[in-house]
């Protein structure tokens, strides 16, 4: 089992005990919060990136979802895999970014780019540089 893997398992466990702990009061909005605080934690050499990507997902994605009772979607969750690949420094497409979300990230690792350890910003960086966002 790869990380991506582990964190969606573990969000989809943190969902159905949500689900399970609320009832027919279950609030897509709070569960998505508890999944962006799960986010945010997976990555904590990372300064403040991995909170700053989660609430901008949050706030993207879940809050103007037209459906809040089905969030976080699969879709969402996989959007949120794709940043923490990208985060890992592991190779992908990362197709599931809009041109939007590519600026955001940039600019959340510009923002905190002084506390990232070398390497990992090196890598990071090197992935906008490919995707022509810097």
């Amino acid at each position: 089992m790869t990380d991506i893997d582990k964190f969606l398992a573990d969000c989809k466990r943190h969902i159905k005990r949500y689900r399970e702990e609320a009832g027919t009061g279950y609030d897509g909005l709070i569960a998505s919060e508890k999944i962006a605080e799960l986010f945010a934690s997976w990555r904590k050499d990372l300064g403040d990136v991995p909170k700053s990507l989660a609430e901008y997902w949050g706030t993207e994605y879940i809050a103007s979802s037209s459906e809040l009772q089905d969030e976080p979607t699969r879709e969402h969750l996989d959007w949120l895999a794709c940043l923490l690949e990208f985060l890992e420094g592991e190779h992908s497409s990362f197709e599931c970014f809009s041109k939007k979300d590519w600026e955001t990230i940039r600019d959340c690792i510009n923002y905190e780019a002084e506390v990232l350890p070398v390497d990992i910003l090196t890598t990071l960086m090197s992935t906008l540089l490919e995707k022509q966002v810097l």
